[in-house]
């Protein structure tokens, strides 16, 4: 799949998500959390994990998290799908399986193709 630029040019979804895995191995940000390939061999880059070591405004605030993230075949076009990875009961997160739900995090309820992975980890970061 592909994602077109505002240019009009048509960029593969591998190549959105290479300049997210160059963000990640930048490591910027406020050290909230910390977003790399979930699997080094990925040579699609499909396949993300994220340490999260705080989630502000809840019960969770001194809990470190991990989230799988996984972009699908038609990323960038619709949004990754955000999984936590140990039960938590949280608004807009499935209780049994961990699914985020895209509605309860703004990022996702309002996708764009231009949005980067590293958008998507900041706001599964801050829910």
């Amino acid at each position: 799949m592909a994602t077109t630029t505002r240019s009009g040019v048509n960029v593969p979804c591998n190549f959105s998500l290479l300049e997210g895995f160059k963000d990640s191995q930048k490591r910027v940000g406020d050290g909230k959390f910390s977003c790399d390939l979930a699997d080094e061999g990925d040579m699609i880059l499909t396949r993300w994990t994220e340490v999260i070591t705080r989630l502000p405004r809840t019960i969770y605030k001194t809990q470190i998290y991990s989230l799988k993230i996984e972009c699908g075949l038609k990323y960038p076009e619709t949004p990754p799908l955000c999984m936590i990875c140990r039960k938590v009961s949280m608004k807009g997160v499935n209780s049994s399986k961990g699914v985020m739900d895209p509605r309860a995090v703004s990022v996702l309820a309002k996708w764009q193709n231009s949005y980067s992975i590293k958008v998507c980890c900041e706001s599964c970061g801050t829910c």
